[in-house]
């Protein structure tokens, strides 16, 4: 006989559905700017051009073409938030130059009558997300923060000197002013730590003609050894960790790299866990200072940003040629905090997008969990969870129509946290699987069979204490 347990709950699935079925977007718009060289370009070509654009490109942003003079002085000028800007001038060839602001110069020829198309593949190669597989693969899961774990890993330290790093000084002449730019984005913490002794899973390759050590693309994925490299931390469930670690190999496997068909690298992207840099020790000093610590800073740098969803220069660049074949591109990067501001901005609207589908789904699946298992127990704080859950919802989803992207983002994470804590509280986890039939089917096997003894000892006793009681009165 099947035994189930009705739990009286108070909340309204039945309201709470209706209000996650409302339409959100799908996409977060943006403004675009076209500037043209007004002593090259006539209203005529502005108008048409507006035109083929707004056909283009209005899915996705909102499009003003304008004419104005001294494009080349001021192309790099300040931009509001989610707004970029391309001036177009006249050139003998197509020239596209990307500050590391808001803004873009491109050269193009005069009488090019490719010029909406080309402008259009721009902005789309420059501004939408990247969807190629390898973008998929190497991004991290969305998470509303992010615990950077950089490790200094010295295979064997009786054969270097090195015993240590100048991290905090390295954090703060590098890493302060990259986690400080992506404070919009998420919430950064760094922790650091030295390792000795850290073996590698495998041995590397040696080159005899050249004299060093090597790992192939293919041994990659053995290179980090989990069962002896103490890398990772106790996390808590909203927290993502991202380790980077610079590793010193032995002097028996001195100098190491990663071996490619067109040159040697020493460091290698983990997809949706972190990065390595092979640093091979030259010096016979003590401690890695900040110099020596320049190099694997930017690695890491740019290993964060893929792991982010920043599509690399390169990537754009590649696309962009595949429409523009004889383009010459130079897109700026932003050597101080190293994200561009156009990157931020892009970044923060796909980020948008990803916490509020996440939350949506984590609240169907609380839905379709409460009402398929009607054991499980849903208290006024877990209610309060998931009716602020959605409020935040709801104002990330105006805040994205009134293209406030810091403010619609700060909704989607708070949505993200209430949504989460709610799907996962302990309770509620407990129930699911622990459910309170799971506790009768493990229970009464074990009680059952001390009644029968207990049944049969009252059967037969129970008449002579009956009759003894009937005697005393």
């Amino acid at each position: 006989m099947k035994v189930t347990t009705q739990i009286k709950r108070n909340i309204n699935l039945e309201m709470i559905e209706e209000r996650l079925n409302v339409e959100f977007s799908d996409r977060v718009r943006s403004r675009v700017v076209i500037r043209l060289q007004e002593t090259t370009f006539s209203d005529i070509v502005a108008h048409s051009l507006t035109t083929e654009l707004e056909d283009d490109l209005s899915p996705y942003f909102d499009v003003v073409v304008e004419r104005v003079s001294g494009i080349e002085d001021n192309f790099e000028a300040d931009l509001d938030l989610n707004t970029f800007s391309l001036s177009v001038k006249a050139g003998e060839h197509y020239e596209l130059t990307i500050g590391n602001s808001r803004s873009g110069l491109l050269s193009t020829p005069v009488h090019d009558h490719t010029l909406a198309s080309v402008v259009s593949h721009i902005v789309h190669s420059l501004l939408l997300p990247d969807v190629s597989e390898n973008y998929k693969m190497i991004k991290t899961k969305y998470s509303p923060e992010y615990q950077l774990s950089f490790n200094l890993l010295n295979a064997d330290p009786s054969s270097n000197s090195i015993r240590d790093w100048e991290f905090s000084k390295m954090q703060e002449a590098y890493l302060n002013q990259i986690i400080e730019k992506l404070s919009p984005v998420a919430d950064f913490n760094i922790e650091s730590q030295v390792l000795y002794y850290s073996s590698l899973s495998m041995d590397p390759i040696f080159e005899p003609e050249d004299n060093y050590y090597y790992f192939t693309k293919e041994m990659l994925p053995y290179f980090i050894d989990q069962n002896t490299w103490n890398i990772e931390f106790t996390a808590f469930s909203e927290t993502e960790y991202l380790n980077f670690i610079t590793y010193i190999p032995t002097s028996e496997t001195h100098p190491m790299f990663i071996k490619t068909d067109k040159v040697n690298k020493n460091a290698f992207i983990i997809p949706q866990w972190g990065g390595v840099y092979i640093k091979n020790i030259g010096s016979e000093g003590t401690v890695l200072d900040v110099n020596d610590l320049h190099e694997p800073i930017e690695i890491f740098t740019s290993h964060l940003r893929s792991l982010l969803g920043i599509t690399p220069h390169e990537a754009i660049i590649r696309n962009i040629r595949k429409q523009i074949k004889d383009i010459n591109i130079n897109i700026i990067p932003s050597i101080y905090d190293g994200v561009s501001d156009w990157e931020l901005d892009k970044l923060l609207r796909e980020r948008i997008l990803e916490a509020n589908e996440n939350s949506r789904k984590t609240l169907f699946q609380f839905i379709q969990l409460v009402k398929e298992l009607s054991n499980i127990p849903v208290d006024e704080e877990i209610e309060d969870l998931v009716m602020n859950a959605i409020q935040y919802l709801e104002d990330s989803e105006r805040y994205v129509k009134e293209k406030n992207l810091l403010s619609a983002h700060q909704m989607g994470k708070l949505a993200y946290k209430a949504s989460e804590k709610a799907f996962f509280d302990p309770d509620m986890v407990g129930m699911l699987y622990f459910p309170i039939e799971h506790n009768y089917a493990i229970h009464v096997p074990l009680f059952l069979p001390l009644l029968f003894p207990l049944f049969s000892g009252f059967s037969t006793e129970g008449p002579k204490l009956f009759k003894k009681i009937k005697k005393l009165f």
